[in-house]
């Protein structure tokens, strides 16, 4: 019952709270606008290394044709070409145990 008539004071607060965020509207571009300018400047650099960066596109110089017709559809049939083979220094040169028993 402490907080009775307290709604005069909470009037005050809120309107002081409204003064300072028109106030700080007011002030943002004065202290902060160089911001604004300076994305802009940023905007145009990436726009111009943007279209410079589309000329050079790279193209793959490997075709892959559609897939095949099969059951598995896709499984080994791109591996079975050269420039798409995973194994680029031949076969796995470590041969494991199996079946053997070790005691």
């Amino acid at each position: 019952m402490a907080r009775r008539n307290v709604s005069v004071a909470d009037d005050e607060i809120f309107r002081n709270r409204c003064e300072h965020e028109i106030k700080a509207h007011d002030n943002w571009p004065k202290k902060w606008g160089w911001i604004l300018d300076e994305n802009k400047k940023t905007d145009s650099k990436l726009q111009i290394i943007k279209e410079i960066k589309e000329d050079f596109k790279y193209i793959d110089p490997r075709h892959m044709f559609p897939f095949p017709i099969t059951t598995s559809k896709e499984i080994g049939w791109l591996s079975s070409k050269q420039e798409f083979q995973l194994e680029i220094y031949g076969p796995d040169i470590m041969c494991l145990p199996i079946g053997k028993e070790t005691k």
